[in-house]
């Protein structure tokens, strides 16, 4: 009889541990298929984090990618913005804020090796734009935020668009564009 009631209770606090693991494992299931249904939370941060920015010229800026990981730079392009003052441009990476750009200016991070997924958004507005791409060890990125704003008559609302361009490119924007450092709001 004892040993029966002993086999009942470890069924039971089995069964137990065995639906509380599936609980866990449908959540973890959930909140991904959650991401993958809406890319713009795959991509970027909360919508209500913002931050405080500044740019300025720094000659000295020279960004590495930390060992085993790739370099990414955040270009933010107003050449196409007529209106001032121009967006806060912020940038994310995998559901996270890597940062932010203030007008004609860069950020750069270091990213581990794989496909991750990008987003530009204009601070307090929510106008996005959204890329991906498969980063190298070793390699360097470069991804350009247009900000476009030039003629109302052409462009129906002012707009953000997003490419991964040519290192070429991209290096001779970097070296014309300010550096932006930032801080999130309280």
């Amino acid at each position: 009889m004892k040993s029966s009631l002993i086999f009942w209770c470890v069924l039971i606090v089995a069964g137990i541990g065995i639906s509380a693991a599936s609980a866990r494992a449908q959540s973890v299931a959930s909140a991904a298929q959650a991401a993958a249904a809406n890319p713009i939370a795959r991509a970027c941060g909360p919508s209500n984090q913002e931050f405080n920015v500044k740019s300025a010229n720094d000659a000295n800026y020279n960004p590495a990618a930390a060992p085993g990981k790739a370099l990414v730079y955040f270009l933010q392009d107003d050449r196409f913005y007529a209106d001032r003052p121009r967006p806060t441009v912020k940038w994310g990476i995998d559901g996270a804020w890597a940062g932010a750009t203030q007008s004609d200016a860069l950020i750069a991070i270091s990213v581990d090796p794989g496909e991750h997924h990008v987003c530009s958004s204009w601070q307090g507005s929510g106008e996005s734009a959204l890329a991906h791409f498969t980063a190298e060890a070793g390699k360097t990125y470069y991804f350009r935020a247009q900000d476009i704003d030039m003629d109302r008559r052409a462009w129906t609302t002012p707009g953000i668009l997003l490419a991964l361009i040519d290192s070429d490119e991209g290096a001779l924007m970097a070296s014309q564009l300010r550096v932006s450092t930032f801080k999130l709001k309280d």
